[in-house]
């Protein structure tokens, strides 16, 4: 297994995330959320693009019919592949009281899922929500959980019966058990706990059921075994990186994102903070579901 990431893209995000591989463009598309962008990038030839956004994002996703799902921190646009930087032309707003959207993923079925967080950071007012842009008055926002200071990421198991989700201030990922038929889940579990400086924030699964977390604050990412211990260590130069998604056209290149600021906003300046990048392994990853809408 090669374990020595590299920088393939000197993107200087402020706070890189979400990244996700789209297999039919074999490109990579992610956001910086502090300095709203929505990025795409082409290992084939190492061009990128980044279009500038209204407002900060909270999470991306891909459409089935084409284009884009961009969840903003208290709204969403859907949008096709953007040409110009003229990427959005119309937001929709969505209630959160005192919260705001934090990371999403697309499930298995094809449903959005969304977490929230308490904007001072203190408070456990989040919650886990699947999300539908529908026009009915409740059937945007579904809460499937709650109790959470910052959500974070998420992702499934190859066999669709576990769901991951990270909660960042205490440290914890936390497993749900679910239906692959229904999507529905049953009473969290706690499957780890971040040692040290590091807290997770995004995570992927691989095709064997292990599950990568991005270590903000402690320049790694972790791969557990499915029964939660420590399998893997990778190490950056950097010390935040925030997300990772497999892609590549076998799915064995693991892509993470980074980010210059702390969660508390503190900039620092380690050379390549906020780049893009890459480790090639000897595992592969599960293909990105794209959603049903």
């Amino acid at each position: 297994m090669h374990t020595r990431p590299t920088c393939v893209l000197a993107c200087d995000n402020e706070l890189g995330e979400c990244p996700i591989w789209c297999p039919t463009t074999r490109r990579l598309w992610w956001i910086d959320v502090a300095r709203p962008a929505l990025w795409r990038f082409d290992p084939a030839t190492g061009a990128s693009e980044n279009w500038p956004l209204p407002k900060p994002p909270a999470a991306i996703a891909l459409r089935r019919s084409g284009g884009l799902l961009i969840l903003f921190r208290r709204g969403y646009a859907l949008i096709d592949a953007p040409r110009s930087g003229a990427a959005i032309e119309q937001t929709h707003g969505l209630d959160l009281g005192d919260g705001r959207l934090n990371d999403g993923k697309v499930a298995p079925d094809g449903k959005m899922w969304v977490g929230s967080m308490d904007r001072a950071l203190k408070s456990p007012i989040g919650r886990l929500y699947q999300f539908t842009p529908d026009d009915g008055p409740d059937s945007k926002l579904r809460s499937m959980d709650e109790g959470f200071v910052l959500s974070n990421g998420l992702g499934w198991s190859p066999d669709g019966r576990a769901l991951y989700f990270a909660e960042s201030r205490s440290k914890h990922v936390y497993r749900y058990d679910r239906d692959p038929i229904s999507g529905a889940i049953g009473t969290r579990h706690l499957f780890t706990t971040l040692d040290g400086d590091g807290v997770p924030d995004g995570l992927t699964v691989d095709a064997a059921g292990h599950v990568w977390i991005a270590a903000f604050g402690s320049g790694a990412v972790h791969r557990f075994r499915p029964d939660g211990s420590l399998d893997l260590r990778i190490t950056l130069p950097v010390e935040h990186p925030t997300s990772c998604t497999f892609g590549g056209d076998d799915l064995r290149v693991l892509y993470i994102t980074s980010a210059r600021r702390g969660i508390e906003g503190n900039a620092r300046p380690t050379p390549q903070a906020g780049g893009l990048w890459a480790v090639r392994l000897d595992v592969a990853g599960l293909p990105e579901t794209a959603l049903s809408y």
